[in-house]
């Protein structure tokens, strides 16, 4: 299983923390990423919306499964480079 860490600039304490699992529905191919409550409620109201006891679980095709991995990745890119991130 995949890990990725990415950090924001909220506070570091662990009920601010929350895992999102991304899991392809054939394959059983998991990711975790990792964020911080007050980001997600700041830059993606979707997943905010998502959160049940600290964690977000998303099943996805594996069509779609690099897609949403691509899209996670990309949410703590400072914007000045977020388009750049997609060339």
């Amino acid at each position: 299983m995949d890990q990725l860490q990415l950090s924001n600039n909220a506070p570091d304490t662990v009920d601010n923390h929350v895992t999102i699992c991304l899991k392809n529905t054939q394959g059983g191919v998991e990711k975790l990423f990792h964020f911080q409550t007050s980001f997600l409620k700041a830059n993606a109201d979707y997943l905010a919306d998502q959160i049940v006891d600290s964690s977000i679980h998303i099943q996805c095709s594996p069509a779609d499964f690099n897609h949403f991995a691509d899209v996670l990745n990309r949410l703590h890119l400072p914007h000045d480079s977020l388009l750049d991130s997609w060339t």
